[in-house]
């Protein structure tokens, strides 16, 4: 029964915990470009889940959203709706940006959500973490791991924001208009 007892309060504490980290009134964090570790190499190229390929490279003159987002993420999902609407609305060639999910099920996983959540943007898989690791090495340590996380380039290819959790449109076009 003490067994019981200590397995059921670890796991009432892991929720809570989880809870306040990644709920939906959670703190985030918004690291300026002056707080960023260097951002050279920082460049990479992935498939789409539509057959194409995203080139951060080939974006530059362009501001680049970058975010790490999962399906069964809820702050994820109550941000996406916001990043659809700003993809539809900003000024195309000079705005870009793209969901790479982390999600371990694959694209079916990501395919059935999206077939009741449309997004605009382009989505890549990233389950394996590669791209994600190398980004998350531009936080605290302590700041690593949460979803969404999301990585906001300016016109030259240079990290501008990190962004550890949940942000509204209006927090979202406070940080890219200015870069525009």
């Amino acid at each position: 029964m003490k067994r019981y007892s200590l397995a059921l309060g670890a796991l009432v504490l892991f929720a809570v915990a989880s809870w306040f980290l990644f709920g939906p009134n959670s703190t985030n964090t918004v690291i300026a470009a002056d707080e960023v570790a260097s951002t050279s190499g920082n460049d990479f190229s992935i498939a789409t889940i539509d057959g194409n390929t995203f080139d951060l490279e080939s974006h530059r003159g362009e501001v680049v959203i970058v975010n790490f987002w999962a399906t069964w993420c809820p702050p994820c999902r109550k941000e996406i709706p916001h990043f659809v609407e700003m993809y539809s609305e900003l000024d195309s060639d000079k705005f870009e940006m793209i969901g790479i999910s982390v999600d371990r099920g694959g694209q079916s996983v990501v395919d059935e959500w999206m077939a009741t959540n449309p997004i605009n943007y382009p989505v890549a898989l990233g389950a394996d973490g590669e791209l994600f690791q190398k980004y998350q090495m531009l936080i605290e340590a302590s700041q690593r791991g949460g979803i969404p996380y999301t990585v906001i380039f300016d016109k030259n290819g240079e990290v501008a924001h990190t962004v550890v959790g949940y942000q509204d449109k209006a927090q979202w076009l406070e940080m890219v208009k200015p870069l525009m």
